[in-house]
Parts: structure tokens; C-alpha cells; sequence
């Protein structure tokens, strides 16, 4: 397929619009953008129950597998510096009381709270990584969705959703109740994708439709916020591309033992990986428009008719670096630096 989905998307889950423009298709999805809010999402959208099902058996889409919970849980080790670093900006804004951490995995960034005598809890709805994170945490770890958890409210001052947005079936409804569990001022931090309305198939040498659902548009989440009761406080910005042509990406393995191989003989052959480095960054991928995102949403009281918040002030920096933004404190010195990649 390559002119328009013959499918008709639901609805926008952000803005509510019926304007979806057809992007491209991959494994047998069609992705497309909300014309009035930027929210890009797939015309085949699973309902919940499907989705629980895809997550107990680890498949998705055209039989796709997910990655066990020994590739993920070594995915997460050698990523343990970002976790760490998720951690700690969300202590920055956050009230103190018990965190929730939603699609946990095996239970990395819990043990790096527990670490810090702070309460918290997990969910995870695939089974192996679930047991993974009881075993290894020691936490309550949920196994059911978070609308369908009998929790108290205002019951958290943090919940993180790490690599989880682009899996809910309805983030909107996920929010709402992510909002019904945080006490005021309490804070959600999200680690997503922002893309902008230029994005095409190449840009990524696999989007994974129909595990990912749903990616931010380049200002989506203000939309979410605004519509729900949240303030967007904090975000950062890093060029997908920059951070997917590192040799620590092409050391993790995925569910593809080909692919596996392929990044292997990139790293350990002399010169190929800095050359497709560059080809990449520099030809390729110029004008790629997919960033990777940390946003912190503040709790507030719902936004009246006419009401007018102030907006996150901005910090720009270059396309390949970091962007920051901050609204409600002034961003610390190390907010600033900008990091730009290596050629």
C-alpha cells in the first residue's frame, strides 16, 4: 500500500477530530496524523481486550513477538544511567508520597526508588517480566491495567509511564484515571516519541505498528494536558536519530535474531558503524522530525472557560541536540547544555 489507508481511523483520542491524513503502512498497519492535534496513531486500533490478550502471549500484529523479560531486563541495565536520570528529575518536582510505576518491566527504575526509602508500586501485564520484577524488586506489582485497579484516590505523588504511551489503547482514558490517583501537584512523567507532521517511513528502520499504537505529535501533549487537567512543566527533547545510530542501541538486542546479527557485525566491523553513523545523520535522515522525549505533567485543578495558563517557557537548541522547556521553576544550570552528536 502506498497512497492511502483503505481503513477508516476512529476518531482523534486527543482532540476528538475525524481528520486523519494517511502517513504510510508497515506489517499491515496504516499510520496517520489528527490534522488538528497532531496525534499520529494507527487505523487499526485493537480494543482493550485484544490488547490484553497480544500482552499475555508476548505477540502482536502479523504474529510479531515481544522481547522476553532476559532481553528486556538486559535492555534496561544498559540503560540504567536514563532510568536513574528519570528518577531523579521527577524528585525535583514531585511532592513526597508513594510512586507508581506503569508498564514496569522488570522492575529497573522500581529498584532505583526503593533504593531511595521511597514507596512504590508497579504494573505489568506481560506475564515473564511481571515475575521478573516481583522477584527482583520485591514490590507489589499489578496485573491488570490501571483503569481496572481498585486504587484510592489521590493515593500517589508520582506515576512514570516509560515506553508505555505508544502502547495504550486509549491514552486519554489512561490519563484520566493516572490524574484520579495523583494528589494535587503530584506529578506524571511520560518517555515517549514526539514526531512532527514531515515524518515518513524511513525515518525509523522499524516503527513497530500495531505494538505501537499512538506517538505525541510535536505539541500533542499540551493538548492532553489542557484538556485534562494537567500542566506541562517540564521537557526534553533528543533527535531519535542521534540516539538510534549509537553503538550502545546497536549492542541491544531485539526480537529479531537477523537484525540482531546485522547490528552486531555494524559494531564489531571496522568503519562500517561510523560510516552508516553518518550517512544516516547527515543524508538520510536531515530532515527527520521524530524526537525522543522526557515530559513531566503537573496535577492542577481543571482549567475554567476563558482561563489561560502561562505556558512552559522555552530553551531552543539545535535539531540534533537537546531541547529543554520548564514552566513552574527555573530550570537548574545543567537544564542548558546542549548535546550534539557525534559525526
Amino acid at each position: 500500500m502506498t497512497g492511502e489507508s483503505i481503513f477508516r481511523a476512529l476518531p482523534c483520542d486527543c482532540c476528538g477530530s475525524s481528520r486523519w491524513e494517511y502517513k504510510f503502512s508497515e506489517g499491515g498497519f496504516d499510520l496517520g496524523r489528527c490534522a488538528e492535534c497532531g496525534l499520529h496513531y494507527i487505523a487499526q486500533m485493537p480494543t482493550q481486550e485484544g490488547r490484553m490478550m497480544e500482552m499475555e502471549h508476548r505477540r502482536f500484529g502479523a504474529n510479531r513477538r515481544v522481547i522476553d523479560a532476559g532481553l528486556q531486563r538486559d535492555e534496561e541495565t544498559r540503560y540504567r544511567g536514563r532510568f536513574q536520570h528519570y528518577v531523579e528529575l521527577a524528585r525535583r518536582f514531585a511532592p513526597p508520597g508513594k510512586w507508581l510505576d506503569v508498564g514496569c518491566g522488570t522492575g529497573t527504575l522500581i529498584g532505583l526508588v526503593e533504593e531511595l526509602d521511597i514507596d512504590i508500586e508497579g504494573i505489568e501485564l506481560t506475564p515473564d517480566r511481571r515475575e521478573a520484577a516481583r522477584r527482583l524488586t520485591g514490590a507489589t506489582i499489578y496485573d491488570r491495567p490501571i483503569e481496572a485497579l481498585d486504587l484510592a484516590e489521590e493515593s500517589f505523588a508520582v506515576v512514570t509511564l516509560t515506553n508505555v504511551f505508544s502502547h495504550l489503547v486509549s491514552p486519554a482514558r489512561t490519563f484520566s484515571h493516572i490524574r484520579r490517583l495523583l494528589r494535587m501537584g503530584g506529578v506524571l512523567l511520560l518517555a515517549t516519541s514526539e514526531i512532527g507532521p514531515g515524518v515518513a517511513r524511513h525515518h525509523d528502520y522499524s516503527w513497530y505498528l500495531g505494538d505501537h499504537l499512538y506517538f505525541l505529535g510535536d505539541h500533542t501533549i499540551e493538548r492532553y494536558a489542557d484538556n485534562l487537567g494537567f500542566q506541562l512543566v517540564y521537557r526534553e527533547k533528543k533527535w531519535a536519530p542521534d540516539l538510534l545510530y549509537r553503538r550502545q542501541r546497536f549492542l541491544t538486542k531485539g526480537g529479531s535474531a537477523l537484525r540482531n546479527v546485522i547490528k552486531g557485525a555494524c559494531v564489531y566491523t571496522p568503519g562500517v558503524l561510523p560510516l552508516l553513523r553518518l550517512y544516516m545523520l547527515k543524508v538520510r535522515n536531515r530532515k527527520n522530525p521524530h524526537y525522543v522525549s522526557t515530559l513531566l505533567l503537573k496535577k492542577v485543578p481543571v482549567r475554567q472557560p476563558g482561563q489561560i495558563r502561562e505556558p512552559a517557557r522555552v530553551k531552543d537548541g539545535p535539531v540534533a541536540g537537546r531541547i529543554i522547556e520548564t514552566a513552574g521553576r527555573a530550570p537548574k544550570p545543567d537544564d542548558a547544555v546542549r548535546s550534539k552528536p557525534n559525526s
